[in-house]
């Protein structure tokens, strides 16, 4: 196991025969280190440098696939910050005054780039949105940008893609159910204290049908290779949207990917072998 974070790391990565990415966000699932090890001539799993970075930037992802996936995809905000000396305040309510003109309350505010549904926060009410644009500043000003989403309540889904003979494959939808609100980062990280997944999730044929087509046409429009996993919610009236593709889903025993796998038939030392493969496959150059 290498770390990223070493200094000798390049000289290490160098000696692979084929380095299996089983990392997270930023600078891991972004497209940096997959254009590092394209530079160093390492094959690797997963996506190339532009599907991982056009997936990782929500915004950028929701433009490519809007209008070509059959799933809608909410209305949104992107927030990004032009003036980074201002204050929290000032950051805070100018951001207020653009969602509120835009979506309606509730919303769910996250960065536009990040993983594990990092800083992931619900916002019920005016004060409560210029409370997270507050706490969210100090990264803002920094350069990290926002997504801002109409909060849906719904039925959470998940649909793995893992290509197989260099087709697409979609795995068994995946439903969490949430003991709270939202789908968060301690959720993922601990889903036996805050859900409870059920794979093959229950759902109606034409959704089940919906969920396992939308998740391959994401997978295939933003060039992933390998494996991913889009996420969705269904609401209550039965509309399913997509959330986000994931190109570097966790890959733990008890995680959703294996879960969906397993559900599949497919055990976990089988599912990394099959991922590992796609490494290994001959590829041209990738964008």
């Amino acid at each position: 196991m290498l770390d990223i974070a070493v200094p000798t790391f390049i000289d290490e990565i160098r000696e692979v025969d084929v380095a299996f990415l089983a990392i997270a966000g930023q600078y891991a699932e972004d497209g940096k280190l997959q254009g590092l090890l394209e530079m160093l001539g390492v094959p690797y799993t997963g996506s190339g440098v532009l599907a991982s970075a056009q997936a990782m930037h929500k915004p950028t992802a929701k433009k490519r696939l809007d209008g070509t996936i059959a799933r809608p995809i909410q209305p949104w905000v992107h927030c990004t910050e032009t003036q980074p000396t201002r204050s929290a305040d000032a950051f805070a309510r100018e951001w207020t005054d653009l969602v509120r003109a835009t979506l309606k309350l509730p919303v769910v505010v996250k960065p536009a780039s990040q993983g594990c549904s990092i800083d992931l926060h619900l916002a019920r009410d005016d004060q409560q949105l210029h409370d997270v644009f507050t706490q969210l500043a100090p990264t803002s000003a920094d350069g990290q940008e926002l997504v801002v989403e109409p909060y849906i309540q719904g039925r959470h889904l998940s649909c793995g893609v893992l290509e197989i003979g260099g087709e697409p494959v979609p795995l068994p939808p995946l439903e969490v159910v949430l003991k709270g609100e939202l789908y968060d980062h301690a959720s993922k990280q601990h889903p036996e204290a805050h859900c409870v997944y059920h794979c093959p999730a229950p759902l109606p044929e034409p959704i089940h049908n919906q969920v396992s087509a939308a998740a391959v046409h994401a997978h295939q429009t933003l060039g992933c290779h390998g494996y991913s996993r889009s996420d969705f919610i269904a609401d209550h009236d039965g509309q399913v949207w997509w959330l986000e593709t994931n190109t570097l889903p966790g890959l733990t025993p008890t995680g959703n990917l294996a879960t969906m796998a397993t559900a599949a038939g497919i055990d976990h030392d089988t599912l990394i072998e099959r991922i590992l493969q796609t490494a290994a496959d001959p590829r041209h150059y990738r964008p």
